[in-house]
């Protein structure tokens, strides 16, 4: 039986992450019952009770696995780390705040087929402010540019992608991580599902111009078309994500702990 991976990286989704969980039950018990799945909750250092919150849902729910990141180090690299624990042969990526939709990971995966090995979910319009849309329209020019593969498709976080892509993403080191960047390198067909925007439950974005700015200066230096001379100046060794303890050992019997192959060595909590 075929099993998918549902990573979502967790920063104060206390209050939202027992819904999103249940929402994605119910679409495994009403459309993908012939599938497996797990969800991993990576918490980015949420300095509200968010992995507490974690911890009992995973205790409640063997398909539940917690991560608690030692540092706060951002959306990419929380990713990052739950794609380094994944079992799945399927990955999806999404939100914490219900902006995206758990019922439409049927779509997405409708999509896989083919040549096509990443689909992207992305919303049909959204209420950004002026700076939030002047940076979403530089950064798909970027990757237009940067990435042949994407063609007149956009990228976004709510995303699905096979094994095969992750195997070759977490097999190297990155000064930079940027997820899409790192999927779009290693993969062939893209494809996108236009989905309706959801308004935020729970909190705002915290991009202003000022970040946005910084953002793109680290993609254009990083996999822009002076990558190769900037990397061959820049070493960047501060570690992308260290693990500070997981739900696995606390929660999980010593049957589910041997089925985890993907979590064994997980007390190497480094990773570059």
């Amino acid at each position: 039986m075929i099993m998918i991976s549902i990573i979502v990286p967790v920063y104060c989704g206390a209050n939202t992450i027992t819904s999103l969980l249940t929402r994605i039950e119910g679409v495994f018990n009403r459309s993908l019952k012939n599938y497996r799945y797990e969800v991993i909750f990576v918490d980015d250092c949420s300095p509200d009770n968010s992995y507490d919150v974690i911890h009992e849902l995973s205790r409640n729910n063997d398909n539940v696995l917690g991560i608690r990141l030692k540092n706060n180090v951002g959306q990419q690299n929380a990713t990052y780390c739950g794609m380094h624990h994944v079992q799945g042969d399927i990955i999806i990526t999404l939100d914490d705040d219900l902006q995206h939709e758990p019922e439409l990971i049927p779509v997405l995966l409708s999509k896989l087929s083919g040549d096509t090995e990443l689909v992207y979910g992305v919303f049909t319009e959204r209420a950004d402010g002026r700076h939030r849309k002047w940076g979403s329209k530089l950064t798909a020019q970027f990757f237009k540019q940067m990435f042949r593969n994407l063609g007149e498709n956009r990228v976004s976080s709510f995303r699905l992608f096979t094994k095969s892509i992750n195997e070759r993403v977490i097999g190297q080191k990155y000064g930079f991580v940027y997820i899409s960047c790192l999927l779009l390198s290693k993969c062939g067909g893209v494809d996108n599902v236009v989905i309706p925007f959801t308004p935020r439950t729970n909190g705002r974005s915290n991009y202003n111009l000022v970040k946005l700015l910084k953002l793109f200066s680290k993609l254009y230096l990083n996999y822009g078309p002076l990558s190769k001379f900037y990397h061959g100046f820049v070493r960047e060794n501060t570690p992308s994500f260290t693990i500070e303890r997981t739900t696995l050992e606390t929660d999980k019997g010593d049957d589910v702990l041997e089925n985890h192959d993907a979590w064994r060595g997980i007390k190497s909590t480094v990773c570059n």
